[in-house]
């Protein structure tokens, strides 16, 4: 599930992609979430994109996640998010409520235009 981490470049910009589409199981995510960390508490100034497109979310993923990312979120500038429609999009905007810098968005390029703003 690792290879669905990785960095890619955007306008020169260095993006950590976070790739859970159509995913369903907690411990994908969670290994997914994982290795993010990981690769975020080694970096200052991340941006990062998730792609939860057909993805399932339990409450238990969201609550771990965000928990698993809290050490790391100190070095976040911009978060945004691909894929996350009904309670998925309403769960993301719920818990960045305050936050500034992270969106939800439908295309990947307006979602990779606004990260490296």
């Amino acid at each position: 599930m690792t290879d669905r981490v990785t960095w890619i470049m955007h306008r020169g910009v260095k993006i950590l992609s976070m790739d859970h589409s159509n995913i369903r199981w907690d411990e994908e995510h969670l290994s997914i979430i994982k290795k993010a960390a990981e690769l975020m508490e080694a970096n200052k100034e991340v941006r990062y994109l998730v792609d939860l497109s057909g993805s399932y979310i339990s409450g238990s993923v969201a609550l771990n996640g965000a928990t698993i990312l809290k050490p790391a979120e100190k070095n976040v500038i911009r978060r945004a998010f691909l894929g996350a429609t009904g309670y998925k999009a309403t769960l993301i905007k719920t818990m960045t409520f305050f936050d500034g810098n992270a969106k939800v968005f439908h295309k990947q390029q307006d979602a990779l235009d606004w990260l490296i703003k």
